[in-house]
């Protein structure tokens, strides 16, 4: 019995955290507005949860206090000051996910958007190659699409299979990097995806490493393909002329080598939330299970592992037990 109980908790213990990786929601998004309709200029930033954020609203405004106690999916469980201390009573208190809300705790009434975060993805809009030669938004691949990707160890351009798609029912949008870019022979484009996922930058020595879009900034070099006949599978560096926030569909896939170039731009499919060597093992069961030819199964155990994972983090452990069938 023992175990035969071990592979089922040891598959759902990966898959869960597969989720934890690709779920992520321990930090959010606050953004700062002067008009009602949250439109215009802005100042945003992001934190963890638990810490108190002091957000700069303008300059003629004093800095704001805010402290996330908790994500529950895109909502957050707030408190807000006027100080940016976080001290003595709050003067806003309540939940918020992305919807303009007021605040006339400051000596002039603003207006904020705060959103936590969830997880790894791109801008569904997104354009992706496909090995017959046609591109796609990334809203239209399809499990078992051949998209482009790229081989760390043979730095070569490569084909590799989708297994998982993620995100493809959810039509909220989230706060994501939109990275503009400028190679070399004059090409421009940019790439949008949420501040944790990882890009492929270059490095001292010309090496590429991982780094999460939130911490690129103008001036940074990342990897990108592109370019006419046979150039358009060669690697080149292009220097980022702009990083902007802003709000997006979201989507990710999940490919067999773990990379993908989408809009050019070399990628992981994974986080920095912690070592990719973990987060390749964690999708190691669901790729097993794809290459026995069950892609329904691996669509519907990510389902279900989500929703175990929501639940473990609201602490309905009765309802994670009873979704993960062993109560």
């Amino acid at each position: 019995m023992a175990h035969t109980m071990a592979a089922p908790v040891i598959l759902f213990a990966l898959l869960l955290l597969t989720r934890v990786v690709t779920v992520r929601a321990d930090d959010y998004d606050i953004c700062t507005y002067r008009n009602s309709g949250c439109t215009g200029d802005e100042e945003c930033t992001d934190s963890d949860v638990g810490k108190c954020k002091a957000v700069d609203v303008d300059d003629t405004l004093n800095t704001l206090g805010v402290i996330v106690s908790k994500c529950d999916g895109e909502t957050a469980t707030f408190r807000m000051w006027s100080s940016d201390d976080c001290s003595g009573t709050a003067d806003l208190a309540g939940l918020a996910n992305g919807a303009c809300v007021r605040f006339t705790g400051s000596p002039e009434t603003i207006y904020f958007t705060l959103k936590c975060k969830t997880g790894d993805c791109f801008a569904r809009n997104s354009r992706i190659k496909l090995q017959s030669g046609d591109e796609k938004r990334l809203a239209d691949v399809s499990v078992g699409d051949m998209v482009e990707s790229w081989d760390s160890v043979s730095k070569q351009r490569v084909w590799s299979e989708v297994f998982l798609i993620q995100h493809g029912n959810d039509e909220s949008t989230t706060r994501m990097n939109r990275i503009e870019y400028l190679t070399a022979d004059g090409r421009e484009g940019a790439v949008m995806a949420s501040p944790s996922h990882m890009l492929l930058a270059v490095g001292t020595g010309n090496e590429l490493v991982h780094v999460a879009t939130k911490r690129i900034k103008e001036g940074d070099e990342i990897a990108v393909l592109g370019g006419e006949g046979e150039s358009s599978a060669s690697m080149s560096r292009a220097r980022v002329t702009k990083v902007t926030g802003m709000n997006a569909k979201k989507l990710n896939v999940h490919t067999m080598n773990d990379n993908v170039v989408v809009d050019g731009v070399l990628a992981s499919v994974g986080t920095d939330v912690m070592p990719l060597w973990m987060q390749k093992l964690s999708v190691t069961p669901l790729k097993a299970l794809y290459k026995l030819g069950l892609t329904d199964v691996v669509q519907r155990l990510d389902s279900v592992v989500h929703r175990l994972y929501v639940s473990l983090k609201q602490g309905h452990v009765a309802r994670a037990l009873a979704q993960a069938g062993l109560a």
